[in-house]
């Protein structure tokens, strides 16, 4: 597997880009990564948004070169932040020719351009471990191995166990689309020209960091009154890191909402963190999320 690497959200620390290249050798995965990218990632050269990994435009024109190479599968991003909501407006305005899907590998901010090319392309994507992250740096022996399957032979974990927050809400045996990312990202989205409209009942994956009780009763409350909303029959958590209180509000969101929320699904801002491939169909089965082999291929 190879990946492109693009900076599409916050600055990378410089350290950070070098462990992370050399974690990816080691685990057998091979890379592709411009001087530019290099250069703006880890370096601040916007005075009034210091927070930026360079430019929308620079950031464009490198997501551009990646998206017209032929032979470009995968990409990876630096780190997560924020970014990407500034790129969608001009990315409407570029023709997308391809014939092969390109995977956007990430979490956090990435969540939105993953979101966008599902909606848009169709294409699936992979809530994984973003360059910077402590599990492509400095993997858990369970991330390590994980990693060199993916790398080796493309093979992404398939099951998953989860425990339902009330028993009384149980799902039918029947397969769901499978999407969703980090939590305050999709909100973000919402009410905009880039809102995602899935057709299809769908099952929410959410993962978030700092967001206390009363951030996430607000950010579930904007959610749950949008149209993309409509069609979702389940919430499957992640990790919430540093937030304390959420487990509460979820449990109050289930009840009020008469919804089953799952927890147990390792990724998200902490360790450890194990990919997941969204825009996929899954089904729930003996507190089990497990994904239809048919959907998980993915060249």
């Amino acid at each position: 597997m190879k990946f492109s690497i693009w900076a599409g959200s916050h600055i990378i620390k410089r350290a950070d880009l070098i462990s992370g290249l050399r974690s990816l050798k080691k685990l057998g995965f091979e890379y592709e990564i411009s001087k530019s990218v290099e250069s703006y990632a880890i370096r601040n050269k916007q005075p009034l948004l210091p927070f930026l990994a360079g430019s929308d435009q620079i950031k464009i024109e490198e997501l551009l070169k990646i998206m017209n190479n032929p032979s470009a599968r995968w990409i990876l991003a630096s780190r997560g932040g924020y970014g990407c909501l500034r790129l969608l407006k001009a990315l409407d305005q570029i023709s997308i020719n391809r014939s092969e899907a390109l995977h956007i590998w990430g979490y956090s901010d990435l969540t939105v351009l993953q979101l966008y090319l599902w909606q848009r392309k169709g294409w699936s994507y992979v809530q994984g471990p973003l360059l910077g992250s402590e599990t492509f740096i400095k993997p858990s022996p369970k991330e390590e191995k994980t990693l060199k399957s993916i790398s080796h032979f493309g093979v992404f974990p398939s099951k998953f166990p989860l425990k339902i927050i009330d028993k009384k809400f149980n799902l039918p045996q029947e397969s769901f689309l499978f999407l969703g990312g980090n939590l305050a990202s999709i909100v973000s989205m919402l009410g905009t020209p880039w809102e995602p409209r899935p057709t299809s009942d769908f099952l929410l994956f959410l993962e978030d960091i700092d967001e206390a009780g009363y951030k996430c009763d607000r950010l579930l409350t904007q959610l749950s009154n949008s149209r993309f909303f409509d069609r979702c029959r389940g919430l499957v958590l992640g990790h919430f890191t540093n937030s304390s209180g959420h487990m509460g509000v979820f449990k109050s969101f289930s009840k009020t909402k008469q919804i089953p929320v799952f927890t147990g699904i390792p990724m998200g801002h902490e360790n450890p963190r194990v990919p997941l491939v969204l825009g996929s169909m899954v089904h729930i089965d003996k507190n089990r999320l497990i994904f239809d082999s048919q959907s998980l291929r993915i060249e």
